[in-house]
């Protein structure tokens, strides 16, 4: 202890492997089953949904990417952003379109 100061130490203590986390919530809902292989008619549905919906983010993130050889910080971040949506976006589009009957 320093004796010249006007403060305490003050030290917190964490046991080792001590891992603090939420339990997921419970839901009664069973998995989403895509059938494999997705049916022809399934994936036509898809393509019209998912290209209607996001045809416009996917030719300016491709223009953006043909266009510039180097990505400024907060080209790339827009990049990732528009990456991230469109992979989302395919996900929920798959879901939606090509899901099979529980």
């Amino acid at each position: 202890m320093n004796l010249n100061s006007d403060h305490y130490p003050v030290a917190l203590h964490i046991p080792h492997n001590t891992l603090i986390a939420r339990l997921p919530p419970f839901t009664n809902e069973s998995p989403t089953r895509i059938l494999n292989p997705i049916p022809p008619k399934n994936v036509e549905k898809f393509n019209i949904t998912f290209f209607e919906e996001n045809s416009a983010q996917i030719k300016i993130l491709t223009t953006l990417l043909e266009n510039h050889q180097h990505l400024s910080p907060d080209q790339w971040t827009g990049a990732c952003t528009t990456f991230d949506h469109i992979v989302n976006k395919i996900s929920e589009t798959i879901e939606k379109t090509c899901k099979a009957d529980p």
